[in-house]
């Protein structure tokens, strides 16, 4: 590992964007090794088929290399770059759904979903129950949804608002009705 390597692990994902923007590679290297699994993760989780995850991220990716000359933070709000990331990968979701045309969230068949999740850290009982979660998530309506894994990376819900280009109270209200259908959900399974 080469020093200027090294020392890009101490630096903010905001300084390394500005030095890759002025050439330095493994500025980018480092950005990405720092968010490439949870990008991923998010995007598989919004449209469960992991050869379509993996396309999304990667354009997510390379939007992000296009763009990465043109990053400001957003104004007095000081958007930071993770926000910024998690935005793009958010309008590749809309993106890629606006493409399907036709809306499902849930693939009971998706045996790449369920394995990716078998092999997450924990034991069996935790593993079950967060392959059940997603399940449940997976059945709200896509605002809802979208909404519930942007909290669950995280993100305010200021900064949910920005990712998604929705007013606070649309993302409160968002949560909040998706909360109520998944009490009913679970007590539907009950």
């Amino acid at each position: 590992m080469g020093g200027n390597t090294l020392l890009n692990r101490f630096k903010s994902d905001e300084s390394l964007l500005r030095k890759f923007s002025t050439g330095s590679h493994s500025s980018f290297e480092t950005l990405y090794g720092r968010y490439k699994d949870a990008v991923y993760h998010y995007v598989l989780k919004s449209v469960q088929d992991s050869a379509c995850a993996e396309d999304i991220a990667h354009e997510a990716w390379v939007s992000v290399i296009d763009k990465a000359d043109s990053f400001v933070p957003d104004g007095s709000l000081a958007q930071p770059f993770k926000q910024w990331l998690y935005r793009i990968a958010h309008n590749k979701v809309i993106d890629f759904w606006r493409k399907q045309k036709n809306i499902h969230y849930l693939d009971e068949d998706n045996d790449d979903t369920l394995e990716s999740e078998r092999r997450m850290d924990g034991g069996p009982e935790q593993q079950y129950l967060l392959v059940e979660i997603e399940r449940l998530i997976a059945q709200l309506p896509p605002t809802q949804q979208q909404s519930y894994l942007l909290q669950l990376e995280g993100f305010s819900l200021a900064e949910i608002a920005r990712i998604t280009n929705s007013q606070p109270e649309s993302v409160k209200s968002r949560l909040r009705y998706g909360k109520k259908k998944l009490q009913q959900l679970l007590e539907g399974e009950a």
